[in-house]
């Protein structure tokens, strides 16, 4: 038995070994074949970094830290642990860290968890209730980006900003109630194991800990912007226009949709000049993209996170937004503009073509390995 394990296990490091291999040199060839598209999917992703994440993340992601660790809501702590307790079956120092990450973005509740279960209060299983529930986009993005910007409709934005936040307190309601059922512990910090820290030392090293957070993230967001770059370089996006007769949507939602699982500021910036559906964009928002998963992973590390759970309910998130949405939207009439697309897609080669859409399909299979080892 143990032999036959060792050689499934060996198959399987070399054939992610090919894959890898076969996946760098697929890349390679691209970044050599068209150096102006990939320069500029960096100039892109750093753009985006410096203009739009940093400015609306950092504060939020600073605070969720410097909450968890300082501790500052200790006055209003029993009311807290009650409410939290009968909602979420979470103790009451999950309260900031569920707010803020409402209010924040993407890792600000995986980075306010991260501190939390370094100060063992909160246990494996709440953090991995926390993290299917407490990744959202912030209203700045809804409201004034999605809302303002691209659907020219503050409104609508609010609209979809009420919408993922219901879903997500009602998932982590669902989920303390499972909790319940199942009987599981409530685990809660025993009171000789607190250690409180001063603001000066909760301060330095929320300050630093939420530096690398973002430094990892700015990298993980270059890297998917110059993936999607190269795929664009290499003519990927129109060879799936086919499959949009099978999928019955327009072959520029499809793209979007491709993009915004990739990375979630590329495909907001791709809706700007190409008309997607509002569910669909309520979809995206919920589901946050494989880039923000690979952030939030990356803060979560040497944790005990389950990413197949995690990954489960960033679907079921998305699919009951996209669901409510496009309940409302029959219900109600919101007036949003067409827009209108003004990018020319050149016609690139058969061959770039096809190395596009075996280099995707190679990393998507190399991903689903490595998660599953």
């Amino acid at each position: 038995m143990q032999t036959i394990i060792k050689i499934k296990n060996y198959l399987s490091d070399y054939f992610q070994d090919v894959l890898m291999t076969s996946l760098i040199i697929i890349f390679t060839y691209l970044l050599i074949c068209h150096p102006e598209d990939t320069t500029r999917g960096v100039s892109t992703g750093i753009g985006y970094c410096v203009k739009l994440l940093v400015p609306s993340l950092f504060p939020f992601m600073f605070l969720s830290r410097f909450a968890a660790m300082l501790e500052p809501l200790n006055f209003i702590k029993k009311p807290l642990d009650n409410i939290t307790k009968a909602l979420f079956y979470l103790p009451g120092s999950a309260a900031p860290v569920i707010i803020l990450s409402l209010l924040g973005g993407y890792p600000v509740g995986a980075s306010g968890a991260k501190a939390l279960l370094e100060k063992k209060e909160i246990n494996s299983e709440q953090l991995n209730r926390l993290m299917c529930f407490t990744v959202n986009a912030g209203p700045a993005f809804i409201i004034n980006v999605v809302g303002y910007s691209l659907l020219k409709n503050p409104f609508l934005g609010t609209v979809l900003l009420a919408i993922q936040v219901g879903i997500s307190l009602g998932c982590g309601i669902l989920l303390g109630i499972i909790a319940r059922f199942k009987q599981k512990p409530f685990y809660v910090k025993p009171m000789e194991e607190k250690v409180r820290l001063s603001p000066s030392e909760a301060l330095v090293e929320s300050a630093a800990q939420t530096s690398s957070a973002v430094i990892m993230m700015c990298s993980l967001i270059l890297v998917f912007t110059l993936i999607i770059s190269t795929l664009h370089a290499s003519g990927f996006f129109d060879y799936i226009s086919n499959l949009q007769k099978i999928l019955k949507i327009s072959s520029e939602s499809l793209v979007c949709l491709i993009i915004s699982c990739l990375e979630i500021t590329s495909g907001c910036s791709f809706a700007v000049n190409h008309f997607i559906s509002v569910p669909l964009i309520a979809f995206i928002i919920s589901y946050g993209g494989i880039c923000t998963h690979f952030q939030i992973a990356s803060i979560l590390n040497k944790t005990n996170l389950s990413y197949f759970k995690f990954h489960l309910f960033r679907i079921i998130n998305a699919c009951c937004c996209f669901g409510a949405a496009y309940l409302i939207l029959n219900i109600f009439e919101f007036s949003t503009p067409v827009f209108i697309s003004t990018i020319s897609s050149s016609s690139p080669s058969s061959g770039a073509g096809a190395l596009g859409s075996v280099a995707l399909i190679a990393f998507c299979i190399y991903f689903t390995l490595s998660i599953k080892n």
